[in-house]
Protein backbone atom coordinates (compact mmCIF):
# COMPACT_ATOMS: atom_id res chain seq x y z
CA UNK A 1 0.00 0.00 0.00
CA UNK A 2 1.38 3.33 -1.12
CA UNK A 3 1.78 5.89 1.87
CA UNK A 4 -1.55 7.79 0.66
CA UNK A 5 -4.86 6.00 0.42
CA UNK A 6 -7.19 6.97 -2.52
CA UNK A 7 -11.22 7.18 -2.43
CA UNK A 8 -12.23 7.70 -6.37
CA UNK A 9 -10.44 11.65 -6.37
CA UNK A 10 -10.07 11.98 -2.21
CA UNK A 11 -6.39 11.85 -0.99
CA UNK A 12 -6.05 10.94 2.68
CA UNK A 13 -3.13 11.50 4.00
CA UNK A 14 -1.87 8.51 5.89
CA UNK A 15 1.17 7.17 6.45
CA UNK A 16 1.05 3.33 8.17
CA UNK A 17 3.07 2.27 10.45
CA UNK A 18 4.73 -1.58 9.44
CA UNK A 19 2.66 -3.21 11.53
CA UNK A 20 -0.47 -1.52 9.84
CA UNK A 21 0.99 -2.01 6.41
CA UNK A 22 1.42 -5.58 6.89
CA UNK A 23 -2.39 -6.37 7.40
CA UNK A 24 -2.61 -3.78 4.38
CA UNK A 25 -0.80 -5.71 2.01
CA UNK A 26 -2.80 -8.75 3.21
CA UNK A 27 -4.41 -10.89 0.81
CA UNK A 28 -6.59 -12.30 3.41
CA UNK A 29 -10.37 -12.30 3.31
CA UNK A 30 -10.91 -12.36 6.87
CA UNK A 31 -7.86 -10.32 8.79
CA UNK A 32 -8.09 -10.41 12.60
CA UNK A 33 -5.72 -7.88 14.76
CA UNK A 34 -5.22 -8.60 18.36
CA UNK A 35 -3.64 -5.22 19.30
CA UNK A 36 -2.21 -3.68 22.46
CA UNK A 37 -3.86 -0.64 23.29
CA UNK A 38 -1.95 2.81 21.48
CA UNK A 39 -1.44 0.68 18.88
CA UNK A 40 -3.58 2.36 16.12
CA UNK A 41 -5.88 -0.40 15.19
CA UNK A 42 -8.86 1.68 14.70
CA UNK A 43 -7.25 4.12 12.34
CA UNK A 44 -5.62 0.60 10.26
CA UNK A 45 -9.65 -0.54 10.24
CA UNK A 46 -10.88 2.57 8.97
CA UNK A 47 -8.43 2.94 6.23
CA UNK A 48 -8.31 -0.51 4.99
CA UNK A 49 -12.05 -0.25 4.81
CA UNK A 50 -11.30 3.04 2.74
CA UNK A 51 -8.89 1.50 0.53
CA UNK A 52 -11.17 -1.57 -0.45
CA UNK A 53 -14.29 0.70 -0.54
CA UNK A 54 -12.19 2.74 -3.25
CA UNK A 55 -11.56 -0.52 -5.15
CA UNK A 56 -14.51 -1.83 -5.17
CA UNK A 57 -15.93 1.08 -6.41
CA UNK A 58 -13.78 0.93 -9.18
CA UNK A 59 -15.04 -2.40 -10.84
CA UNK A 60 -17.74 -3.06 -13.63
CA UNK A 61 -20.29 -5.32 -13.09
CA UNK A 62 -22.07 -3.78 -9.90
CA UNK A 63 -24.67 -1.06 -10.92
CA UNK A 64 -27.10 -3.61 -10.22
CA UNK A 65 -26.33 -3.10 -6.62
CA UNK A 66 -27.98 -0.48 -4.50
CA UNK A 67 -25.98 0.98 -3.07
CA UNK A 68 -22.84 0.29 -5.65
CA UNK A 69 -20.78 -0.36 -2.01
CA UNK A 70 -21.39 -0.92 1.20
CA UNK A 71 -19.39 -1.34 4.29
CA UNK A 72 -20.29 -0.93 7.99
CA UNK A 73 -18.43 -0.34 10.92
CA UNK A 74 -19.43 -1.73 14.00
CA UNK A 75 -18.41 -1.10 17.13
CA UNK A 76 -20.03 -2.76 21.16
CA UNK A 77 -21.71 0.07 21.99
CA UNK A 78 -22.92 3.35 20.42
CA UNK A 79 -20.31 5.40 22.56
CA UNK A 80 -17.66 3.47 20.53
CA UNK A 81 -18.56 4.55 17.75
CA UNK A 82 -18.02 8.32 18.26
CA UNK A 83 -14.29 7.81 17.62
CA UNK A 84 -14.41 5.96 14.71
CA UNK A 85 -17.32 8.70 13.38
CA UNK A 86 -14.72 11.30 14.40
CA UNK A 87 -12.32 10.32 12.48
CA UNK A 88 -14.57 9.44 8.81
CA UNK A 89 -15.84 13.12 9.43
CA UNK A 90 -12.29 14.45 9.52
CA UNK A 91 -10.48 12.29 6.39
CA UNK A 92 -13.80 12.80 4.63
CA UNK A 93 -14.83 16.26 5.47
CA UNK A 94 -14.76 17.91 1.84
CA UNK A 95 -15.39 14.64 -0.03
CA UNK A 96 -18.68 12.68 2.01
CA UNK A 97 -22.16 13.66 2.71
CA UNK A 98 -22.80 13.12 6.61
CA UNK A 99 -25.79 11.97 8.17
CA UNK A 100 -25.24 12.71 11.94
CA UNK A 101 -28.32 10.98 13.43
CA UNK A 102 -27.82 7.88 11.24
CA UNK A 103 -24.28 7.42 11.47
CA UNK A 104 -24.05 7.21 7.55
CA UNK A 105 -21.35 8.90 5.11
CA UNK A 106 -21.91 8.57 1.59
CA UNK A 107 -19.25 8.95 -0.81
CA UNK A 108 -18.38 9.36 -4.24
CA UNK A 109 -19.33 6.19 -6.43
CA UNK A 110 -22.23 5.18 -4.32
CA UNK A 111 -20.47 4.46 -1.67
CA UNK A 112 -22.24 3.79 1.86
CA UNK A 113 -20.73 3.31 5.07
CA UNK A 114 -22.96 2.75 7.68
CA UNK A 115 -21.50 2.85 11.73
CA UNK A 116 -23.29 -0.01 13.82
CA UNK A 117 -23.99 -0.27 17.58
CA UNK A 118 -23.78 -4.19 18.76
CA UNK A 119 -25.89 -3.25 21.80
CA UNK A 120 -28.74 -5.05 21.10
CA UNK A 121 -29.36 -8.22 20.24
CA UNK A 122 -30.64 -7.86 16.45
CA UNK A 123 -29.32 -5.12 16.03
CA UNK A 124 -26.88 -6.11 13.59
CA UNK A 125 -29.39 -7.97 11.24
CA UNK A 126 -29.77 -6.09 8.01
CA UNK A 127 -28.87 -6.45 4.41
CA UNK A 128 -25.19 -7.59 2.84
CA UNK A 129 -22.32 -5.60 2.62
CA UNK A 130 -19.38 -5.65 0.88
CA UNK A 131 -17.23 -4.81 3.87
CA UNK A 132 -17.43 -5.40 7.35
CA UNK A 133 -14.71 -3.54 9.88
CA UNK A 134 -15.62 -4.34 13.89
CA UNK A 135 -14.02 -2.94 16.67
CA UNK A 136 -12.99 -3.79 20.08
CA UNK A 137 -14.60 -7.78 19.14
CA UNK A 138 -13.55 -8.69 22.32
CA UNK A 139 -16.07 -6.63 23.98
CA UNK A 140 -19.06 -7.59 21.68
CA UNK A 141 -21.97 -10.07 21.90
CA UNK A 142 -20.83 -13.59 21.76
CA UNK A 143 -23.50 -14.23 19.34
CA UNK A 144 -23.23 -10.67 17.39
CA UNK A 145 -20.46 -12.62 14.96
CA UNK A 146 -22.06 -15.93 13.66
CA UNK A 147 -25.53 -15.05 14.49
CA UNK A 148 -26.01 -11.20 12.66
CA UNK A 149 -22.56 -10.41 11.19
CA UNK A 150 -20.81 -12.85 8.98
CA UNK A 151 -24.25 -13.48 7.25
CA UNK A 152 -23.82 -9.94 5.93
CA UNK A 153 -20.95 -10.84 3.88
CA UNK A 154 -22.82 -13.71 1.66
CA UNK A 155 -24.91 -11.92 -0.57
CA UNK A 156 -24.67 -12.46 -4.25
CA UNK A 157 -22.31 -9.79 -5.93
CA UNK A 158 -20.80 -8.26 -3.14
CA UNK A 159 -17.33 -8.11 -2.06
CA UNK A 160 -14.48 -8.15 -4.79
CA UNK A 161 -15.83 -8.78 -8.05
CA UNK A 162 -18.73 -10.51 -6.27
CA UNK A 163 -16.74 -13.05 -4.52
CA UNK A 164 -18.10 -12.03 -1.24
CA UNK A 165 -17.57 -9.44 1.72
CA UNK A 166 -14.47 -8.81 3.36
CA UNK A 167 -14.15 -8.67 7.16
CA UNK A 168 -11.89 -7.03 9.35
CA UNK A 169 -11.87 -7.67 12.77
CA UNK A 170 -10.07 -5.87 15.91
CA UNK A 171 -9.81 -5.65 19.77
CA UNK A 172 -7.73 -5.54 22.49
CA UNK A 173 -7.86 -9.26 23.84
CA UNK A 174 -10.10 -9.95 27.08
CA UNK A 175 -9.48 -13.49 27.74
CA UNK A 176 -10.08 -16.17 25.93
CA UNK A 177 -13.57 -15.75 24.53
CA UNK A 178 -15.02 -15.60 20.93
CA UNK A 179 -12.74 -13.33 19.59
CA UNK A 180 -9.49 -15.87 20.78
CA UNK A 181 -11.20 -18.36 18.47
CA UNK A 182 -12.04 -16.02 15.45
CA UNK A 183 -7.56 -15.08 16.13
CA UNK A 184 -6.85 -18.78 15.96
CA UNK A 185 -8.67 -19.06 12.70
CA UNK A 186 -6.09 -16.88 11.02
CA UNK A 187 -2.87 -19.26 12.71
CA UNK A 188 -4.29 -22.25 11.02
CA UNK A 189 -2.27 -23.39 7.41
CA UNK A 190 -5.92 -25.00 6.61
CA UNK A 191 -7.98 -21.92 6.52
CA UNK A 192 -6.21 -19.75 4.01
CA UNK A 193 -9.08 -17.12 4.14
CA UNK A 194 -7.60 -15.94 7.38
CA UNK A 195 -5.00 -14.36 8.74
CA UNK A 196 -4.70 -13.07 12.24
CA UNK A 197 -1.57 -11.02 13.80
CA UNK A 198 -0.30 -10.49 17.34
CA UNK A 199 0.73 -6.69 17.75
CA UNK A 200 2.10 -5.43 21.47
CA UNK A 201 1.60 -1.51 22.49
CA UNK A 202 5.62 -1.49 21.93
CA UNK A 203 5.12 -2.43 17.90
CA UNK A 204 4.20 1.11 16.77
CA UNK A 205 6.73 3.22 16.61
CA UNK A 206 5.48 6.17 17.31
CA UNK A 207 4.56 5.79 20.68
CA UNK A 208 6.90 6.86 23.63
CA UNK A 209 8.73 4.15 25.37
CA UNK A 210 8.22 5.65 28.85
CA UNK A 211 4.27 5.33 28.42
CA UNK A 212 4.93 1.30 28.48
CA UNK A 213 7.00 1.62 31.16
CA UNK A 214 4.45 3.46 33.42
CA UNK A 215 1.76 1.06 32.48
CA UNK A 216 4.16 -1.72 33.37
CA UNK A 217 4.49 0.05 36.86
CA UNK A 218 0.64 1.07 37.29
CA UNK A 219 -0.77 -1.53 36.50
CA UNK A 220 -1.60 -5.23 37.53
CA UNK A 221 0.17 -8.09 35.76
CA UNK A 222 -2.97 -9.40 34.20
CA UNK A 223 -3.72 -6.05 32.72
CA UNK A 224 -0.21 -5.05 31.10
CA UNK A 225 -0.40 -8.47 29.85
CA UNK A 226 -3.58 -7.74 27.95
CA UNK A 227 -3.73 -4.42 27.48
CA UNK A 228 -0.08 -3.80 26.65
CA UNK A 229 1.48 -7.40 25.74
CA UNK A 230 -2.06 -8.31 23.47
CA UNK A 231 -1.62 -11.53 25.53
CA UNK A 232 -4.87 -13.90 25.63
CA UNK A 233 -4.88 -15.18 29.08
CA UNK A 234 -7.34 -17.79 30.40
CA UNK A 235 -8.92 -16.62 33.45
CA UNK A 236 -9.14 -19.99 34.97
CA UNK A 237 -5.08 -20.16 35.65
CA UNK A 238 -5.01 -16.78 36.56
CA UNK A 239 -4.10 -15.72 39.96
CA UNK A 240 -5.87 -12.78 41.28
CA UNK A 241 -2.99 -12.09 44.06
CA UNK A 242 0.11 -12.87 42.71
CA UNK A 243 3.44 -13.13 45.22
CA UNK A 244 1.05 -13.39 48.07
CA UNK A 245 3.28 -15.59 50.08
CA UNK A 246 6.00 -12.22 49.47
CA UNK A 247 3.66 -10.34 51.23
CA UNK A 248 4.31 -12.31 54.84
CA UNK A 249 6.66 -10.86 57.12
CA UNK A 250 7.36 -12.40 60.52
CA UNK A 251 6.34 -10.09 63.38
CA UNK A 252 7.30 -10.02 67.16
CA UNK A 253 3.81 -8.75 68.24
CA UNK A 254 0.58 -9.11 66.78
CA UNK A 255 -1.30 -6.77 67.07
CA UNK A 256 1.28 -4.21 67.28
CA UNK A 257 1.22 -0.99 69.32
CA UNK A 258 -0.08 2.10 67.60
CA UNK A 259 3.23 4.51 66.81
CA UNK A 260 2.81 8.39 67.37
CA UNK A 261 2.56 10.63 63.64
CA UNK A 262 1.77 7.13 61.75
CA UNK A 263 -1.36 7.40 59.37
CA UNK A 264 -3.99 4.23 59.54
CA UNK A 265 -6.67 3.69 57.45
CA UNK A 266 -9.69 1.29 58.45
CA UNK A 267 -11.83 -0.55 56.21
CA UNK A 268 -15.11 -2.19 57.23
CA UNK A 269 -17.24 -4.63 55.68
CA UNK A 270 -20.29 -5.32 57.17
CA UNK A 271 -21.41 -8.85 57.58
CA UNK A 272 -24.81 -10.07 55.81
CA UNK A 273 -27.15 -12.93 57.12
CA UNK A 274 -24.25 -15.86 56.94
CA UNK A 275 -21.15 -13.56 56.24
CA UNK A 276 -19.04 -11.77 58.91
CA UNK A 277 -18.60 -8.24 59.27
CA UNK A 278 -14.48 -7.56 59.13
CA UNK A 279 -12.93 -4.50 60.23
CA UNK A 280 -9.10 -4.16 59.00
CA UNK A 281 -6.96 -1.47 59.90
CA UNK A 282 -3.79 -0.92 57.84
CA UNK A 283 -0.57 1.81 58.51
CA UNK A 284 -0.05 3.84 55.52
CA UNK A 285 2.67 6.51 56.81
CA UNK A 286 5.17 4.77 54.26
CA UNK A 287 5.31 2.04 51.61
CA UNK A 288 5.12 -0.93 52.24
CA UNK A 289 1.83 -0.57 53.68
CA UNK A 290 1.58 -2.98 57.07
CA UNK A 291 -1.47 -4.96 58.00
CA UNK A 292 -1.72 -3.37 61.69
CA UNK A 293 -5.06 -5.41 63.16
CA UNK A 294 -7.92 -7.02 61.89
CA UNK A 295 -11.20 -8.20 63.44
CA UNK A 296 -13.94 -10.59 62.96
CA UNK A 297 -17.05 -10.70 63.73
CA UNK A 298 -19.41 -13.71 63.24
CA UNK A 299 -23.00 -14.11 64.40
CA UNK A 300 -23.02 -11.19 66.85
CA UNK A 301 -25.39 -8.35 66.61
CA UNK A 302 -24.85 -5.11 65.19
CA UNK A 303 -25.14 -2.91 68.40
CA UNK A 304 -22.37 -4.98 69.59
CA UNK A 305 -20.66 -4.88 66.10
CA UNK A 306 -20.19 -1.46 66.22
CA UNK A 307 -19.57 -1.10 70.04
CA UNK A 308 -15.92 -3.35 69.43
CA UNK A 309 -15.43 -1.63 66.22
CA UNK A 310 -15.36 1.92 67.79
CA UNK A 311 -13.15 0.41 70.75
CA UNK A 312 -11.09 -0.76 67.82
CA UNK A 313 -10.58 2.40 66.33
CA UNK A 314 -10.00 4.35 68.79
CA UNK A 315 -6.95 2.41 69.81
CA UNK A 316 -5.67 3.71 66.13
CA UNK A 317 -7.55 7.22 65.52
CA UNK A 318 -7.43 6.38 61.99
CA UNK A 319 -6.67 8.84 59.47
CA UNK A 320 -9.21 7.78 57.34
CA UNK A 321 -12.50 5.14 57.69
CA UNK A 322 -14.16 3.38 54.62
CA UNK A 323 -16.88 1.73 55.50
CA UNK A 324 -19.25 -0.24 52.62
CA UNK A 325 -22.63 1.67 52.43
CA UNK A 326 -24.83 -0.46 50.41
CA UNK A 327 -27.60 -2.23 51.69
CA UNK A 328 -27.40 -2.65 55.69
CA UNK A 329 -24.36 0.04 55.52
CA UNK A 330 -26.55 2.75 55.75
CA UNK A 331 -28.12 2.46 59.35
CA UNK A 332 -24.83 0.82 60.71
CA UNK A 333 -22.78 3.49 59.45
CA UNK A 334 -25.28 6.15 60.89
CA UNK A 335 -24.71 4.73 64.30
CA UNK A 336 -21.18 4.44 63.89
CA UNK A 337 -20.68 7.53 63.59
CA UNK A 338 -22.61 9.20 66.50
CA UNK A 339 -20.17 11.57 68.01
CA UNK A 340 -17.48 10.10 65.45
CA UNK A 341 -14.25 12.07 65.30
CA UNK A 342 -12.79 10.31 62.39
CA UNK A 343 -12.57 11.50 58.83
CA UNK A 344 -15.24 9.26 56.76
CA UNK A 345 -15.15 7.35 53.41
CA UNK A 346 -18.46 5.21 52.49
CA UNK A 347 -17.72 3.33 50.21
CA UNK A 348 -21.06 1.98 47.26
CA UNK A 349 -20.01 -1.04 45.92
CA UNK A 350 -20.60 -2.00 42.58
CA UNK A 351 -18.87 -4.08 40.54
CA UNK A 352 -16.93 -1.28 38.55
CA UNK A 353 -16.10 0.11 41.94
CA UNK A 354 -15.43 -3.47 43.30
CA UNK A 355 -13.06 -3.83 40.43
CA UNK A 356 -11.13 -0.44 41.03
CA UNK A 357 -10.49 -1.38 44.57
CA UNK A 358 -9.54 -5.12 43.94
CA UNK A 359 -6.97 -4.64 41.00
CA UNK A 360 -5.76 -1.60 43.17
CA UNK A 361 -5.10 -4.28 46.22
CA UNK A 362 -3.39 -6.73 43.26
CA UNK A 363 -1.11 -4.21 42.09
CA UNK A 364 0.11 -3.54 45.93
CA UNK A 365 0.60 -7.13 46.27
CA UNK A 366 2.04 -7.60 43.07
CA UNK A 367 4.45 -4.67 43.85
CA UNK A 368 5.32 -6.04 47.39
CA UNK A 369 3.91 -2.72 48.97
CA UNK A 370 2.09 -4.16 51.00
CA UNK A 371 2.71 -6.74 54.28
CA UNK A 372 0.69 -9.23 56.23
CA UNK A 373 1.95 -10.02 59.85
CA UNK A 374 3.65 -14.19 59.94
CA UNK A 375 5.08 -16.10 62.80
CA UNK A 376 8.03 -18.03 61.53
CA UNK A 377 7.87 -21.93 61.62
CA UNK A 378 10.97 -23.50 60.94
CA UNK A 379 12.04 -22.26 57.62
CA UNK A 380 8.05 -21.71 56.86
CA UNK A 381 5.83 -18.45 57.47
CA UNK A 382 2.31 -18.97 58.92
CA UNK A 383 -0.03 -15.66 58.33
CA UNK A 384 -1.18 -14.54 62.00
CA UNK A 385 -4.31 -14.08 60.13
CA UNK A 386 -4.89 -17.08 58.25
CA UNK A 387 -8.98 -16.56 57.01
CA UNK A 388 -7.62 -13.41 55.39
CA UNK A 389 -4.89 -15.12 53.63
CA UNK A 390 -6.86 -17.96 52.47
CA UNK A 391 -9.76 -15.97 50.85
CA UNK A 392 -6.85 -13.67 49.14
CA UNK A 393 -5.82 -17.12 48.03
CA UNK A 394 -9.11 -18.19 46.96
CA UNK A 395 -10.07 -14.77 45.68
CA UNK A 396 -11.34 -15.39 41.78
CA UNK A 397 -12.10 -13.84 38.37
CA UNK A 398 -14.47 -14.27 35.58
CA UNK A 399 -15.54 -12.49 32.65
CA UNK A 400 -18.91 -11.95 31.46
CA UNK A 401 -19.97 -12.81 27.96
CA UNK A 402 -19.20 -8.87 27.04
CA UNK A 403 -15.30 -9.68 28.69
CA UNK A 404 -15.56 -7.53 31.68
CA UNK A 405 -14.24 -8.52 34.16
CA UNK A 406 -15.82 -9.55 37.90
CA UNK A 407 -14.27 -10.63 40.80
CA UNK A 408 -15.58 -12.74 43.81
CA UNK A 409 -14.92 -15.76 46.04
CA UNK A 410 -15.65 -19.17 44.69
CA UNK A 411 -19.29 -20.72 45.09
CA UNK A 412 -19.59 -21.63 49.02
CA UNK A 413 -16.69 -18.84 50.54
CA UNK A 414 -16.39 -15.73 51.43
CA UNK A 415 -14.78 -12.64 50.31
CA UNK A 416 -15.89 -9.97 53.53
CA UNK A 417 -12.02 -10.29 54.43
CA UNK A 418 -11.16 -9.41 51.34
CA UNK A 419 -13.15 -6.50 50.63
CA UNK A 420 -12.48 -5.14 54.00
CA UNK A 421 -8.55 -5.26 53.51
CA UNK A 422 -9.36 -3.55 49.69
CA UNK A 423 -11.17 -0.74 51.19
CA UNK A 424 -8.64 0.46 53.68
CA UNK A 425 -6.07 0.09 50.69
CA UNK A 426 -8.37 2.11 48.58
CA UNK A 427 -7.15 5.03 50.11
CA UNK A 428 -3.62 3.89 50.55
CA UNK A 429 -2.93 4.19 46.62
CA UNK A 430 -2.63 7.68 46.75
CA UNK A 431 1.14 7.42 49.15
CA UNK A 432 2.27 4.69 46.39
CA UNK A 433 4.58 7.05 44.19
CA UNK A 434 3.62 6.71 40.49
CA UNK A 435 0.80 5.25 41.26
CA UNK A 436 -2.63 7.16 40.62
CA UNK A 437 -4.96 7.92 43.65
CA UNK A 438 -8.31 6.07 43.51
CA UNK A 439 -10.40 9.13 43.69
CA UNK A 440 -12.06 9.64 47.37
CA UNK A 441 -15.27 9.65 48.65
CA UNK A 442 -15.33 11.89 50.95
CA UNK A 443 -18.32 12.83 53.32
CA UNK A 444 -19.28 14.61 55.87
CA UNK A 445 -21.72 12.17 57.87
CA UNK A 446 -25.66 13.59 58.62
CA UNK A 447 -8.65 5.66 26.01
CA UNK A 448 -3.92 8.67 19.48
CA UNK A 449 -6.58 5.44 19.45
CA UNK A 450 -7.59 3.02 21.38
Amino acid sequence: MAEETAVKEITIPYKPHPGQLLVHRSKARFKVLCCGQRWGKDRCTIMDLLKHCAEMAGESGRDELIPRVLAWYVAPTYKLLNQAWAEFRAYLKDAAVFHEAAKTLELPGNVVIELKSGEKPGGLVGRGVDYLAVTEAALLREDAWGAELVGRLISPGRGPKGAGGLATVNSTPRGKNWFYNLWRNGQDPLMPDWESWQFPTASNPLINKRFIEDLRRTTTDRDFRETCLAEFIDENEAEVFLRLESALVAVDKWPPDPEPLHRYAAGIDWGRRGDASVLTVVDITEEPFRLVDFLRLVQVDYSTQIRRIRRRLDVWQPFIVIPEQNSIGDPLIEELTKGFPYRLSPFITSNASKVRIIENLMLLTERQNLQLPARRVGAVLDCLVPVLFYEMRDFACKRTSYGNITYAAPPGKHDDCVMSLALACSHASRFVPGVPALAPQITEWGNMFV
